[in-house]
């Protein structure tokens, strides 16, 4: 197994990729290959947490050896016991986890989606699911996607001085400036959560100023600052009979008396989505045991792709 560090004077372009993201190593043998970031995780149950990332596995044995040496690797670099966490790109911000259940329907924007024979290979090299996440479907002309009544949480919002407006376009790199901070906070307690810079939050969100449309991101706001909002984007891949929206980013402040305000940011969401022609809503990539999971429940999602996150304990 060669073992390239950010020290090296010629990395290969898929260590230099990995380095520009943060990871401290890049591994590989033969065809394949993976990044591993030492200290870009907090610690579960105890244990410091090494993330796999940005891996090329083909559907091989010598895919299978490199796992395998790859965890002789981590033990002897870290001497001490660990968690081994992949598939995940440095973070839970980049792109993580493996496809473990499917209904076959295609990927959806920004869906990231490793190649199905990743689930075996794991599991053979000793992984085991850490954690489970899922993406389900709306149907916007159902009935259940529009049951639930929000009259009773609207008015506790108002009361509140709680209003919620569409992004403003003119002056999105702006919006995106006072959102970062309120991520910080949402998310702060989420499954190995880590703080993202505001650079780094920019240039993910920047991206999809060209095909967002600014009806379909909503801001909620208090006395002039953001309290929670939601991030949606048209899914270029569906047909136009069947034209979809992915929820990707739900976030609240996690204060008492702004609750069922998700609730009430993806039902505004979803009606002017419906109002605008669309068929069908994706919620996607959901913790399934975070908040987001239950706001998707209330409007009648079904769930039809599973991941997970994988990890294998190292001791030494």
């Amino acid at each position: 197994m060669i073992i390239t560090r950010p020290s090296h004077p010629n990395p290969s372009h898929s260590a230099l990729t990995a380095f520009r993201t943060g990871a401290s190593i890049w591994t590989s043998f033969g065809e394949a290959g993976a990044a591993l970031w030492f200290d870009s995780l907090p610690a579960h149950d105890g244990l410091p947490v090494v993330a796999l990332g940005n891996a090329m596995l083909p559907d091989s044995a010598q895919s299978h050896e490199f796992l395998q040496n790859l965890t002789d690797f981590v033990a002897e670099e870290m001497k001490r016991d660990c968690l081994l966490v992949g598939p995940m790109n440095g973070n839970t911000w980049m792109p993580h986890r493996l496809v473990v259940e499917s209904n076959g329907r295609p990927p959806f924007m920004m869906e990231p989606m490793p190649p199905s024979h990743w689930q075996g290979l794991f599991r053979a090299a000793g992984f085991e699911e850490l954690s489970r996440y899922s993406s389900g479907l709306i149907d916007l002309n159902s009935a259940a996607a529009f049951a639930t009544d929000f009259t009773s949480v609207r008015d506790r919002l108002k009361q509140s001085d709680v209003t919620i407006r569409p992004v403003d376009p003119s002056r999105f790199e702006d919006e995106l400036h006072a959102l970062h901070g309120l991520c910080l906070t949402a998310f702060a307690n989420n499954f190995l959560y880590t703080d993202i810079d505001e650079a780094t939050f920019l240039q993910l969100y920047l991206k999809a100023r060209a095909v967002i449309d600014p009806e379909l991101v909503l801001i909620a706001e208090r006395e002039g600052k953001p309290v929670g909002f939601v991030f949606t984007l048209p899914d270029p891949s569906a047909p136009d009979d069947q034209a979809t929206l992915v929820v990707k980013t739900l976030a609240v402040a996690p204060e008492r008396d702004l609750r069922g305000l998700g609730s009430v940011l993806v039902d505004d969401v979803q009606r002017q989505a419906k109002a605008n022609g669309m068929a069908l809503a994706i919620h996607a990539l959901q913790h399934e045991n975070n908040q987001s999971l239950r706001v998707s429940q209330r409007f009648g999602a079904e769930i039809f792709r599973r991941y997970a996150l994988m990890a294998k304990k190292i001791t030494v």
